[in-house]
């Protein structure tokens, strides 16, 4: 790695998630698989169709992988937000369903990655709603929080130490909690760096 050589490549992959455990995650497109790989492997670990795992592939979801949203790996699960509008959750360890496909009713489709903090995950759409969740064995929706009505939502937020960075189409927010109340500054972006097109 010291020298730029290439360790193992994957003739599929078009996005990655570095190890928040044990494996590194693949994402291959819509509708296909989900790999989770052991680190130190090394040349072409691509899998024969009739396969799930490997001696370097832990396991492998087929026609799982979401399109614009990465997973989330967070307590042993892994989250996974489809544009549609959908979530599951797996067993980060071994790729076996916890809950299959589950509706966030949202009319807006979903393009920024799911986040998780204090044992609750949170999915935001395009049209600036969040959905809490409760991160654990079961879907439960806990609440929702909306922004402004002229917000768009593409971005994924940004934790940095006890805060959080909302970029939209015509605002950035930062969001900060304590034990005694909870903030949100908001700084409108210059109409320059503002779309006028939603679509």
């Amino acid at each position: 790695m010291a020298e730029g050589d290439v360790e193992y490549h994957d003739r599929h992959a078009i996005r990655m998630q570095w190890p928040a455990d044990r494996y590194i995650r693949i994402c291959t497109g819509p509708k296909k698989p989900i790999y989770a790989i052991r680190p130190g492997a090394s040349g072409d670990i691509t899998l024969l169709d009739n396969m799930n795992s490997s001696e370097t592939v832990a396991w492998c979801r087929r026609q799982s992988a979401p399109y614009n949203p990465s997973t989330l790996a967070y307590h042993d699960r892994l989250y996974v937000l489809y544009d549609q509008g959908f979530l599951a959750c797996f067993n980060a360890n071994d790729g076996s369903d916890v809950y299959r496909k589950q509706r966030l009713r949202s009319r807006c489709a979903f393009t920024s990655s799911p986040w998780a903090s204090n044992e609750k995950s949170y999915c935001l759409n395009e049209d600036g709603i969040t959905w809490v969740l409760d991160a654990g064995d079961n879907f439960n929706v806990v609440r929702t929080n909306k922004l402004a009505e002229d917000d768009m939502c593409m971005a994924t937020p940004a934790i940095v130490a006890d805060r959080l960075l909302l970029r939209t189409s015509a605002r950035l927010y930062c969001i900060r909690s304590d034990q005694n109340s909870v903030g949100r500054k908001i700084l409108r972006l210059p109409r320059a760096m503002v779309s006028k097109d939603r679509n």
